[in-house]
């Protein structure tokens, strides 16, 4: 009866009963599994909270080592020259997006923030291409990095955004001519390893992020994995930032 009622405290407690195994003989262990078995039968709301409780400390843990590697990456992140950037070059408000073309909820976003940095004109918006849904996506950035190369990115990548039909060379040639580039050029330039190095690095940076999908942003010292109210949260976070900013200012 002791063994029973510890190990009924335990499962209540959340505690792992395999834990102690080594406490148990055998025939004990086999006795507490068919004890713990029936308790979550009987209480199968317990599963539930505890597979909750993990993902929560999984989140946690994710959000601790994004947050160290947030410092030790923090060049690449925002001011590697290679990366192109919408808004104010020298920025004192950063936003650093993870997005891929083929995305609908980074699609969702880009009016969103496209919006807040127009109105704002303080914010620098570094572009971290992460093509993620197939070769369709990874000719799309080479693309707009090729168009970067002939200062077109922001014409380029506003227009991948706001496509409605499909990618091809047809639609690729249109937004050529629309912007007046060098067809030749960007062609070469999409096969350069040049871009496949930028593409290649956005990559690990992403995974040393802990980052899973896109869209992910980095907005000043902050991850945002997946999409978010940008137009109300946008302005809350530039504002808290710079008075931060200005109050550190102040002490020194």
């Amino acid at each position: 009866m002791m063994k029973r009622a510890l190990v009924a405290f335990m499962v209540t407690a959340g505690l792992c009963a395999p834990a102690l195994a080594n406490d148990f003989t055998d025939a004990q262990v086999d006795e507490i599994k068919y004890i713990i078995g029936q308790y979550l039968s009987e209480h199968p709301e317990k599963v539930n909270d505890a597979m909750t409780k993990y993902q929560e400390l999984q989140e946690k843990k994710r959000q601790e080592e994004a947050a160290k590697n947030l410092k030790k990456y923090g060049y690449e992140l925002r001011r590697d020259k290679k990366t192109p950037v919408i808004g104010a070059k020298d920025g004192d408000f950063v936003i650093v997006e993870f997005f891929d073309y083929n995305c609908g909820f980074c699609k969702r976003m880009f009016p969103q923030v496209f919006d807040f940095v127009e109105k704002d004109g303080k914010t620098r918006w570094v572009m971290k291409e992460l093509p993620s849904l197939g070769d369709a996506s990874t000719k799309m950035a080479k693309f707009a990095l090729a168009a970067n190369n002939q200062g077109k990115y922001r014409e380029v990548h506003i227009a991948l955004m706001t496509l409605e039909e499909g990618f091809d060379d047809n639609k690729m040639a249109e937004i050529i001519k629309a912007n007046k580039m060098d067809a030749d050029k960007i062609k070469a330039d999409m096969e350069s390893p040049e871009i496949q190095k930028l593409l290649d690095a956005n990559r690990e940076l992403a995974t040393n992020l802990g980052m899973s999908g896109v869209p992910m942003f980095v907005i000043d010292e902050e991850l945002q994995f997946g999409a978010f109210d940008g137009t109300t949260e946008l302005p809350k976070k530039a504002e808290a930032a710079r008075a931060a900013k200005a109050a550190a200012k102040d002490k020194k």
